[in-house]
């Protein structure tokens, strides 16, 4: 697999994101998290994000977590807002990924993480 130095890479590095007090974000669309929502998320559906993460978390420097149902949209998301100026935003990936993470189990599929 390939490096992808959006994504954490592994459980713990994300655990430690969100111990520094990360947000997780997650970019489905509002009726994909209301029918399966994962506790603790904020919901910005990726087609309103860069309109209403200013409002949202408008402290560039919060370290946020993205998911979406398989990794994909969140992708697209994290390069949005690293564009934007959240240098800290990373893909976390896919709902089953994200849940891993956010229940301190490990996620099917780690992404990477630059090390610290």
């Amino acid at each position: 697999m390939a490096h992808d130095p959006g994504r954490p890479h592994c459980p713990a590095a994300a655990r430690r994101l969100l111990a520094e007090g990360a947000r997780v974000i997650d970019v489905r669309s509002a009726v994909e998290f209301a029918s399966n929502p994962l506790p603790g998320t904020l919901n910005i559906p990726l087609d309103i994000l860069e309109a209403q993460i200013a409002g949202r978390i408008p402290d560039k420097n919060t370290p946020l977590l993205l998911h979406c149902q398989s990794g994909g949209r969140s992708g697209i998301a994290t390069q949005l807002l690293q564009r934007m100026g959240y240098a800290r935003a990373f893909n976390l990936g896919s709902l089953s990924d994200a849940r891993a993470v956010l229940s301190r189990t490990s996620p099917r599929q780690p992404g990477s993480l630059p090390a610290e």
